[in-house]
């Protein structure tokens, strides 16, 4: 299981959400910033762009969840 997933079923989110981690240049550790419950839905949100480099669309994601 990828690191996003493991945060999400570990704090028990449900439906969507958005994991931020970042990796230290200097010594290469992978940090966890935050999991955010209710991220942005606008043309300019991060959830929405990744959807779509994925060929999701946010709508068909939001229904198959419900």
């Amino acid at each position: 299981m990828r690191a996003g997933e493991e945060a999400f079923a570990a704090l028990r989110m449900d439906v969507y959400a958005r994991a931020d981690f970042i990796i230290d240049d200097e010594d290469g550790e992978f940090y966890s910033l935050e999991m955010n419950a209710l991220p942005g839905m606008t043309a300019a949100s991060l959830l929405p762009k990744a959807a779509k480099s994925r060929r999701h669309r946010v709508q068909r994601i939001m229904r198959t969840h419900h």
